[in-house]
């Protein structure tokens, strides 16, 4: 009996290093870029693609990201609304319909924020507004790719890569 629950103990210790290594190295997977992506994240620093109407990230594409910096995307109403829909009736759908991949790895905002009004005075009319979203990242310093997806009120998906660094 004693035999039996000392093995039991053994095979219990090596299935949870086995777990602890393999999460470590999942959790280690999404810090860098993998070296098969890493011509796709170059050539998108060389030729980055124009920002879409619905976004702004901070830091810009093909920008530099301090180890410490949080990573914060504007999600724009005016570029995902049709005219006259109103934004405060879209601006938690927005959010909640916005996800952002680094490295392949989807990864949550660490600060969600969609102001009551929503209203952004540089440009009138009911469908402007934004949707704030910022991200903490834990990546290792190089070249990294993002990417980010969305809806707009038809339901139909939007997307935009880019690449970065992290200094």
């Amino acid at each position: 009996m004693k035999k039996a629950i000392k093995y039991l103990i053994v095979i219990f210790c090596i299935a949870l290093f086995i777990a602890f290594t393999a999460y470590t190295l999942w959790l280690r997977q999404g810090r860098s870029l993998s070296t098969e992506l890493i011509p796709t994240a170059e050539a998108l620093i060389q030729n980055s693609l124009p920002l879409p109407s619905f976004i702004v990230i901070n830091p810009h594409p093909g920008g530099n990201l301090a180890p410490d910096q949080r990573m914060c995307l504007s999600i724009l109403g005016r570029g995902l609304l049709k005219s006259g829909e109103r934004f405060t009736e879209f601006r938690v759908s927005i959010a909640f319909n916005t996800f952002l991949y680094i490295n392949n790895r989807s990864v949550s905002p660490a600060e969600t924020s969609y102001p009551l009004g929503g209203f952004n005075s540089m440009y009138p009319g009911p469908e402007n507004g934004t949707v704030y979203l910022c991200y903490n990242l834990d990546l290792e310093k190089g070249v990294h790719l993002g990417e980010v997806t969305t809806k707009n009120s038809s339901g139909t998906e939007l997307s935009y890569k880019w690449a970065f660094y992290v200094q």
